[in-house]
């Protein structure tokens, strides 16, 4: 007897998340992360709301990210495809044949979670745990961040990708206390001057309206991100950057976690017109 399959596939999508949560709770597991990466995946785990079953790449995974993992991993178990294998390319930001490897990575696996599809209801919770932990170790880091849908670029480091909450949280950071102008707001209203398509809208109002609009627009980038990356120049401090298909963006420091603003679509000859969009 294999996976029992509610209509939409709900159900087996939250016993993953219950044998994900025993995964990352065992020392034991999942090696080629860090104790601290571990809690990374769990963290919100006691805030959050129903669980949400992510079924395409577009959007930041909501927290925890171990909703966003089971998503995608239930997803190879009940059809053989998950959303990684359709992330898009783009022109401005070259992955090189790294594409391709990512789709490999997948393969890897698909064939095992398929045939623990199989056996699903017969395993208690810690055989399936020991089976992910398996499965989820060929991956090895790289390919397990690939689930995260974190891009692989020049520059980019192989770092755990940030809970969504987290980056809220600093974006709500003040700007320049007792000033209540948080520093999502204050970029937000840096970034209209400069930008004569309209996307970014228009900022006015109260230091409040303002804080409104900045987060507002995090979480519109948020929600349609198409692009996630963590890289570091020489010297530099990582970045987070975030940007949807059209390549709007936000950028965070990584560690320590820190909102550093809001990017425009990338231009080849940008400072042709001083960067105005």
């Amino acid at each position: 007897m294999g996976v029992s399959k509610s209509e939409d596939g709900y159900d087996v999508f939250r016993e993953v998340v219950d044998v994900l949560i025993e995964v990352f709770s065992n020392v034991r597991y999942m090696r080629f992360l860090s104790d601290s990466e571990k809690r990374l995946l769990l963290d919100g785990l006691d805030c959050a709301a129903s669980p949400v079953f992510k079924r395409e790449i577009r959007g930041y995974p909501q927290s925890p990210l171990i909703y966003h993992l089971a998503s995608f991993l239930t997803m190879l178990m009940l059809t053989g495809h998950c959303p990684t294998e359709q992330t898009p390319r783009y022109e401005m930001f070259e992955e090189g044949s790294y594409h391709t490897q990512r789709i490999i990575a997948i393969e890897f696996v698909r064939q095992e979670l398929i045939g623990a599809a199989g056996f699903w209801e017969q395993w208690t919770v810690p055989q399936k745990a020991y089976r992910l932990n398996h499965i989820l170790s060929r991956l090895r880091r790289r390919g397990f961040l690939d689930l995260l849908q974190l891009r692989n670029t020049t520059g980019s480091v192989d770092r755990v990708l940030v809970p969504r909450h987290r980056l809220i949280e600093a974006c709500q950071e003040l700007n320049n206390p007792p000033s209540k102008l948080t520093v999502c707001g204050r970029a937000l209203d840096k970034h209209t001057i400069r930008d004569s398509s309209g996307w970014w809208g228009q900022v006015s109002g109260t230091e409040e309206k303002k804080n409104e609009d900045g987060l507002n627009k995090v979480n519109q980038i948020l929600d349609n991100a198409m692009w996630i990356n963590i890289h570091e120049l020489p010297g530099s401090i990582p970045t987070l950057e975030v940007r949807t298909a059209q390549g709007h963006g936000v950028r965070f420091d990584y560690e320590p976690l820190r909102f550093r603003g809001f990017v425009e679509p990338h231009q080849a000859e940008g400072w042709l017109n001083r960067y105005r969009h």
